[in-house]
């Protein structure tokens, strides 16, 4: 089949979560978290409180035999067997990361991942940008397969993500949010039967205001460790980049049902997605944050996946994956099925 539009297509999309399960309520205890007012520590009451705020009753995390680069290439390698390919046809490597100890400063994450897969001479791109890195490098994917196109080649891409944020959080109630795991999509401008076409893709910095407080990091020991404001992260959310995504994906005036996968930044944010945007709650998932953690840049991508895997949107219902960030970052993206989706995941 010819792509005459020159259109991208989502083939294939691989995770894998950190195989260490952490009951939220045992993390709470060790952590031997005080009360902001008077420095207490909190009792079971007021634990339980703090469980409910956060929303999540276990997290996903990497075991100490696990890696970030290791569970990235099983990730990569689900997605390339679920898209049809295999590893021979894979032309490039994106990989997002918001892991930004030096462990992975030099050789870069996406080179020791394609070590691993055993690929040579890959062009290899590494992305940062926190929770909206994996939107990064699919932006920049599509926008190089597009670019291929008008040069008359057939490429596919892969766009790799994983976090070890284990490494950086600071030990406070952040942390009770955030698992671990990775995720990977196949990228192609060659026509495949079965998937989703990318129709629109937004991404845009937002750094006007009073944002730049929303994430902090301080380095004791010359270690980098990072805590959040969560009320400011919130109305970044709500008031800003809820806001411009929607208009950014020209969907303000869009009454199709179309179902959106947002990053499971918080219980509260996911939870008020479908109020910001007028939208039924039925149409916005919010259920990987209780079980697995708040994947970070990994998140809305792991989402997807389980969408499709639990058959939460049907054969011919466009779906609206979208991210925000730390990194002052926010969009999405608009992607339309065809064929069948849920082959894109594996049967």
């Amino acid at each position: 089949m010819n792509n005459s539009n020159n259109q991208v297509y989502l083939a294939g999309i691989g995770t894998y979560l950190g195989s260490d399960v952490v009951e939220v309520d045992n993390l709470i205890r060790d952590l031997n978290l005080r009360h902001p007012t008077d420095d207490h520590v909190l009792n079971e009451k007021e634990m339980a409180r703090v469980k409910r705020r956060v929303g999540t009753n276990r997290l996903s995390r990497f075991s100490a035999n696990e890696s970030l680069e290791e569970c990235s290439a099983i990730a990569i390698k689900k997605a390339i067997l679920n898209s049809g390919y295999c590893l021979g046809d894979i032309n490039g490597l994106y990989f997002a990361t918001a892991s930004s100890t030096a462990k992975y400063s030099m050789p870069t994450p996406e080179v020791v991942i394609g070590n691993k897969l055993g690929l040579e001479n890959l062009f290899a791109v590494p992305v940062g940008s926190g929770c909206t890195g994996a939107l990064m490098a699919l932006k920049a994917a599509y926008n190089q397969l597009r670019v291929d196109g008008f040069e008359g080649k057939e490429s596919v891409y892969v766009i790799a993500s994983s976090d070890k944020t284990t490494d950086v959080l600071a030990q406070d109630r952040a942390s009770l949010l955030f698992g671990e795991g990775a995720g990977a999509i196949v990228l192609t401008n060659r026509v495949v039967r079965n998937g989703y076409s990318i129709d629109k893709i937004f991404l845009e910095s937002l750094i006007s205001g009073n944002e730049l407080g929303v994430l902090s990091m301080n380095i004791p020991n010359q270690e980098r460790v990072y805590s959040m404001d969560g009320d400011a992260v919130t109305n970044f959310v709500l008031y800003k980049a809820l806001p411009i995504i929607r208009s950014g994906l020209g969907l303000d005036n869009v009454k199709e049902d179309f179902y959106v996968v947002p990053h499971q930044a918080s219980d509260k944010i996911i939870k008020l997605i479908s109020q910001a945007w007028d939208m039924d709650k039925s149409r916005v998932y919010t259920e990987d944050l209780g079980e697995i953690g708040n994947l970070t840049v990994s998140s809305w991508l792991v989402a997807f996946h389980n969408v499709l895997r639990k058959n939460l949107v049907r054969a011919d219902q466009t779906v609206v994956p979208i991210t925000f960030g730390a990194g002052l970052n926010a969009g999405g993206f608009v992607a339309s099925p065809f064929g069948d989706p849920r082959k894109i995941v594996g049967m």
